[in-house]
């Protein structure tokens, strides 16, 4: 298991690359601790132990994999930041091409993932290079995690 990954300093999407890399390398600790306490996640999964259950149970193995990710845009305030990303993943071995627009959110000098909304690209009626993070916010049928 994994200490925390300090992000102290770091950029949002500092935090992103981070992730996906903790995904990538099957390091759920990490992805849990840069978990905003705040989030919807957290409140699914109060402690790392039930988190790390779940993830040995439906994310371990490999299962789980991103094939690119590209930010497209990002909006970033002291507190707050939006960053729209398009990205390509592989879940139990089901390919989906999306585009996501995730909040991280600032608890004392780190920046810490708080949530996501995704909206499938087949389900888009412009290409992901045009989406904007005003555009996005218009969506009606996002995903929201």
């Amino acid at each position: 298991m994994s200490k925390p990954h300090p992000n102290q300093g770091s950029t949002p999407l500092d935090v992103l690359n981070q992730r996906m890399a903790a995904l990538q390398a099957g390091d759920f600790a990490a992805i849990y601790h840069s978990t905003h306490p705040e989030s919807f996640f957290r409140q699914q999964f109060p402690s790392l132990e039930e988190y790390l259950r779940f993830s040995d149970e439906m994310l371990a193995g490999g299962q789980s994999q991103i094939k690119f990710c590209t930010f497209l845009q990002q909006r970033v305030t002291e507190s707050e930041a939006l960053v729209l990303l398009h990205q390509r993943t592989t879940v139990g071995g089901t390919s989906q091409e999306s585009l996501e627009l995730t909040m991280l959110k600032k608890s004392g000098q780190e920046w810490l993932y708080h949530s996501s909304q995704r909206v499938l690209v087949e389900d888009l009626a412009i290409k992901p290079q045009a989406m904007t993070i005003d555009l996005f916010a218009k969506l009606l049928d996002t995903v929201t995690f």
